[in-house]
């Protein structure tokens, strides 16, 4: 099979391999009031799989070959200052250096097609795509004692990047709707600035006041697993950053002569250009697409109780409410979806030809309304060689949808799950744990998108909505650590 079909094995099983490796540096100087740091990092990825993805049973199925390759180069270089004054001041700068190699190829329905390569032999259709970026991103913050309850904090970073890409069908089978040797080149530049502003008072020692008005910045880029139709023009596989600003604020507490933490935070969050990723099954490509905007906001409490009459005890939870919606979206339509599920089909579409639905108001992917999480942990002396810890922790969400498109058969019901763990430690420096995850044993997942091969109808009255796979949590295990230090 390896010599008709790229990234296959010799014994054409199915298979992933991954490979990855980093170098890091850091360095700190110290010059009196003043102190250096260099951070240097050098980051390698490679990851080659073949799958069956369709993940059905029958005779005309669909597998993926794929191989990515990254790597990255990063050097940053901070000055901060440490006066015994009111005023310090930090700046810096970032310099970071990438690349991506994508190279994809889609077998489907056992079809040979002449071609002078022999592991083009039973391709669909294959993609070859890479992206080379290069980032400098000098920032700076300045530290104002005002009085000594009361703290100012500014800073502010600026963001240049330019990205080069490219793009190519390099084999498509007759009948596909895909444009064969017809690159994309893609010359992408982008400026930003990400200011911030935090103010705290501390009217008692153990009690401290602070809100601060934030922003962020995440890069635009380049759709490299996407699919050049003949319903695309070059800019779908572009997409714009994202931008967040926002307001946060809240007290943070220690009471009852440090027995007890208790923190209540607020926040309000507005997205412009959301990122988000949409796979088109029926042609299997990946689309990153630009939400209009969202919004999230809450509330979240948190607590610590370690009572001085019980040494060793430790009781911990904490209470987050989350309403995160988009305001502004018009997304493509998942496979299968009819007009009364909400997919017009008349509407003009940014998305190569696809049908779209306007998701303005309806909840982002992931989001629960509510989660809360409830622990406690006990560490006693059994003898003076030998200690015993205890922990349990319970968390719980409320029910969300895991697809960023409300798929209404990817709806993730609520749960709790449990974790849980025994220690025994010797001062001989071994540790003996008997750790449970997943105690409840719920199957819960944090990501969904359409299956290939499977719905139909997309826009009309007799659609029928596809499968859904997606990423799942690790089921109940059970496992014994042993640790040895020395």
């Amino acid at each position: 099979m390896a010599e008709n079909f790229p990234f296959a094995r010799d014994d054409g099983e199915l298979y992933t391999k991954y490979r990855s490796y980093q170098a890091t540096n850091n360095l700190e100087w110290s010059l009196g009031d003043i102190t250096l740091t260099s951070l240097t990092n050098y980051q390698n990825q490679n990851n080659r799989w073949l799958t069956d993805s369709d993940y059905q049973q029958r005779v005309t199925q669909i597998y993926v070959g794929s191989r990515e390759k990254w790597w990255a180069f990063s050097e940053e270089l901070r000055a901060q200052t440490n006066y015994d004054g009111p005023v310090n001041v930090m700046v810096g700068v970032l310099y970071q250096k990438t690349k991506l190699q994508s190279d994809q190829y889609v077998y489907s329905g056992n079809v040979r097609v002449s071609t002078q390569r022999p592991e083009w032999e039973y391709v669909a259709f294959g993609k070859d795509s890479y992206t080379k970026g290069e980032t400098i991103s000098p920032f700076a913050q300045v530290t104002w004692k005002v009085i000594p309850e009361i703290e100012l904090s500014s800073g502010i970073r600026y963001t240049h990047e330019t990205k080069d890409s490219f793009f190519v069908h390099p084999v498509n089978r007759p009948g596909q709707i895909n444009r064969l040797n017809e690159p994309i080149y893609a010359d992408q530049t982008f400026n930003n600035w990400s200011p911030e502003i935090t103010a705290s008072y501390k009217p008692a020692p153990n009690v401290n006041i602070y809100g601060g008005f934030k922003t962020g910045y995440k890069s635009g880029g380049f759709s490299n697993q996407s699919s050049y139709t003949i319903a695309s023009v070059p800019g779908d596989l572009d997409f714009e950053p994202e931008k967040a600003k926002g307001f946060e604020g809240g007290v943070k507490t220690t009471l009852f002569n440090n027995q007890l933490r208790f923190d209540v935070a607020l926040y309000t969050y507005e997205y412009t250009n959301l990122q988000v990723d949409f796979f088109e099954a029926q042609t299997f490509r990946y689309i990153t697409t630009n939400a209009g905007s969202a919004r999230t906001k809450g509330v979240e409490v948190s607590t610590e109780w370690a009572p001085i009459g019980m040494p060793g005890l430790i009781v911990r939870g904490a209470l987050n409410y989350n309403k995160a919606r988009y305001v502004d979206f018009i997304a493509p339509c998942v496979t299968g979806q009819t007009p009364a599920q909400g997919c017009n089909p008349t509407a003009s579409s940014p998305y190569g030809g696809l049908f779209v639905q306007d998701l303005s108001g309806r909840p982002t992917a992931n989001a629960p309304r509510w989660t809360a999480a409830l622990g406690t942990s006990y560490e006693t002396d059994l003898t003076p060689d030998l200690s015993l810890a205890l922990s349990a922790d319970a968390r719980y969400s409320s029910s969300y949808n895991a697809s960023p498109f409300d798929n209404p058969i990817a709806t993730q019901p609520k749960y709790v799950n449990l974790d849980a763990s025994i220690t025994l430690s010797s001062n001989m420096g071994w540790d003996l744990a008997l750790i449970g995850k997943n105690l409840t044993n719920q199957f819960v997942i944090s990501g969904a998108l359409d299956s290939p091969g499977t719905g139909s109808g997309t826009g009309t009255a007799a659609g029928r909505l596809g499968d859904q796979r997606g990423y799942a949590n690790i089921p109940r295990t059970v496992q014994v650590q042993v640790t040895y230090h020395y």
